[in-house]
């Protein structure tokens, strides 16, 4: 659900790269690079950005590094509204604010770490190993049917009233995603990064990004819904 914000965040953070002589700054190590790229990408929290990337606002650092400062969840909140109207559904506004603030007590409940495994700085590469928490893919579908089941065998709804019957359907998936809990443990995974001058509001500096923006995105939100 998150995924397609996460890679426009790495993507975006990509495209911030320049080349040529730059200042000699110290950048932030490359694990702080990755808790940035998680924090503004999964929480919408861009305090971790500036101080790694040395934004000179929240504003710029969503505006460069998530295309804009406007809230990223309402587009989640689009993709899951677009789902159900596929299926006949009048999605109603409130409807539609349920499912974000589920996606949202979802994702906040999720915590990142992240680790230097190898780096050569006169070389510019690095390797990050990331731990983030994670849900239990199974137990999740398995939730949903169960939600499902329950609002369609529910004697006090009447079936043929399909936008109340849509609407029941997503207060319940709604609730049911709010109360779900990340499993114990982490996942593990390795990220190749390396160093890059880029212009950050208006400056240049130095700083740590991934090799493959695209792929260190996937395995983010692949790992956090338990892939």
């Amino acid at each position: 659900m998150r995924k397609l914000s996460l890679l426009l965040c790495v993507a975006l953070l990509a495209s911030m790269v320049l080349t040529g002589c730059g200042p000699k700054e110290k950048p932030a190590p490359p694990n702080e690079a990755a808790e940035a790229i998680f924090m503004i990408a999964i929480k919408n929290d861009a305090a971790k950005a500036m101080e790694v990337f040395g934004f000179a606002s929240e504003s710029d650092a969503k505006k460069e590094l998530m295309g804009s400062d406007e809230d990223p969840y309402k587009e989640v909140g689009e993709q899951l509204v677009a789902q159900f109207e596929a299926m006949g559904a009048n999605v109603s506004s409130e409807d539609a604010q349920a499912l974000i603030d589920a996606v949202l007590s979802m994702l906040g409940k999720l915590q990142y770490s992240a680790e230097v495994k190898d780096i050569d700085e006169k070389a510019g590469t690095a390797v990050v190993t990331s731990h983030i928490g994670h849900y239990d893919s199974v137990a999740i579908q398995d939730a949903m049917t169960q939600a499902m089941t329950e609002v369609s065998t529910d004697p006090n709804l009447d079936v043929n009233d399909q936008d109340a019957f849509y609407s029941a359907i997503i207060q319940k998936v709604a609730e049911v995603m709010s109360s779900i809990q990340p499993v114990e443990g982490t996942k593990d995974f390795d990220t190749d990064f390396q160093l890059v001058k880029a212009e950050v509001s208006g400056k240049e500096k130095q700083v740590w990004i991934p090799v493959d923006a695209n792929a260190f995105g996937a395995d983010l939100s692949n790992a956090a819904m338990g892939g």
